[in-house]
């Protein structure tokens, strides 16, 4: 949530150097200014606002944006970050997750278990019994897995058949 003019930086070349980097590219933007020239809402916009709010905005408006705007960002960033059959971390969340948890662990001086999980024969289940079948055990492991596991622990699928764990 920021003006176009602020001291110091511009809400624009603020929203353009967030929009730079990787990490933040799902943050919203919410420009909230005085500014009422169209023009310049249009370029909040392509400098990579999400939205703009003119001022004075009423309270229960402004809160209703900003948690409708972090709700949609914190959804979609869940949905990126998991596997879609079975909902666990997905391969590129899982690496990321590994990194922090090594760094983690030697910062603290803690140990780490990693395990990895892979389904022998599973191509045959998919050729015998079919995808769907196939689909409904990696689901099946998926809530299994999930279920036994520590609130600080992490499973995830690696890809296929195989499942990684961060414990």
């Amino acid at each position: 949530l920021m003006d176009l003019y602020m001291p110091g930086v511009g809400g624009l070349e603020l929203a353009a150097v967030i929009r730079q980097q990787e990490a933040f590219i799902g943050i919203p933007i919410t420009f909230m200014s005085g500014e009422n020239r169209p023009e310049m809402h249009l370029e909040g916009f392509r400098m990579g606002g999400d939205d703009f709010l003119t001022k004075p905005v009423p309270p229960a408006y402004l809160v209703e944006t900003v948690r409708w705007r972090v709700h949609r960002a914190r959804r979609l960033r869940s949905l990126i970050a998991r596997d879609g059959l079975t909902g666990l971390l997905n391969h590129t969340s899982m690496m990321e997750r590994l990194a922090a948890e090594v760094a983690r662990a030697k910062r603290m001086k803690t140990t780490l278990a990693f395990a990895m999980i892979d389904l022998d024969h599973f191509k045959s289940v998919n050729d015998t019994y079919g995808h769907f079948a196939g689909d409904q055990i990696l689901r099946r492991l998926a809530s299994f897995l999930s279920q036994r596991l520590r609130r600080s622990d992490r499973a995830a699928r690696y890809g296929g058949e195989e499942f990684a764990l961060i414990l």
